[in-house]
């Protein structure tokens, strides 16, 4: 007979188990739209992941992207931002759009701050993974955002959206091929 700390455990276990499988799935998709880029910057993939998900489970981010930079200013970013919704989430999506880079671009992981938190909080949370406040890469004004799709948790209680923004003003003066993967 299961008692009510079991099954909460349970369910905390599945849900948590159910976070680090949307969050690997989105950890590898980060590397294959660097390696497809073919932009240099490797990450631990694993060391990414479980900060990640600590830092979902304490809400201490809103989103995470891959950024892609240069001379101070973004280029392309694919973006990644835990979902909930009550009448669950399917999980639809190709694999992520590639874009080749021009040289010169550097790329990185950036987490955005969940700004309803308390600032001493968030850091607290974020030291404890190593991870630093950077100064912000300028923002283009015609970044276009496209939804490419949706990891979905089994239970389809929450998700990751997939969305990559490109700014086509800078990458059209540095001449980039697109494709579709």
């Amino acid at each position: 007979m299961a008692t009510e700390a079991t099954t909460r455990t349970d369910v905390t276990s599945e849900a948590l188990h159910q976070l680090r499988t949307i969050v690997g799935k989105t950890g590898a998709e980060m590397q294959r739209a660097l390696k497809l880029s073919s932009v240099t910057c490797t990450f631990n993939q694993e060391k990414v992941t479980k900060a990640l998900i600590a830092f979902w489970l304490c809400d201490v981010i809103s989103e995470v992207a891959v950024v892609y930079h240069r001379d101070g200013a973004k280029l392309c970013e694919y973006r990644y931002k835990l979902i909930f919704e009550t009448g669950g989430i399917k999980e639809y999506g190709n694999d992520v759009p590639a874009t080749t880079m021009p040289e010169g671009t550097t790329a990185k992981v950036v987490v955005y701050p969940n700004t309803s938190q308390p600032v001493d909080y968030m850091n607290a949370v974020f030291a404890q993974y190593g991870w630093t406040d950077e100064k912000p890469l300028t923002e283009p004004g015609d970044m276009e955002a496209e939804t490419y799709g949706v990891f979905a948790s089994a239970d389809e209680s929450f998700g990751i959206s997939r969305t990559r923004r490109i700014s086509r003003s800078l990458l059209s003066t540095t001449g980039p091929k697109e494709e579709q993967w």
